[in-house]
């Protein structure tokens, strides 16, 4: 159970990529979009006839928090630069 968990974790953050860089599936269904990637990647002999509601739940998930999650983001990447940027000075 937890291997095609984890395979489902994988294929949210494969969506969610794949969404991020083809804004013209961005009215894709995820479930086309999930279908697609499964069909085309080793995920198909992973998954068996395993269904995806647990990849569902995580990119609703994702999708309701995603301005949360940017903040959040945008937050470390401007502290790691700043760390970054003191520590090259020394």
């Amino acid at each position: 159970m937890s291997n095609i968990k984890s395979f489902q974790r994988l294929l949210v953050v494969q969506a969610l990529y794949e969404l991020s860089i083809n804004v013209n599936r961005s009215q894709t269904p995820i479930n086309e979009i999930f279908a697609n990637i499964v069909e085309h990647t080793d995920y198909k002999k992973k998954m068996n006839n395993a269904n995806l509601k647990f990849a569902e739940k995580i990119y609703a998930g994702v999708m309701e928090n995603i301005d949360e999650i940017n903040k959040i983001l945008k937050f470390y990447f401007f502290l790691i630069l700043e760390l970054s940027k003191h520590h090259h000075k020394k």
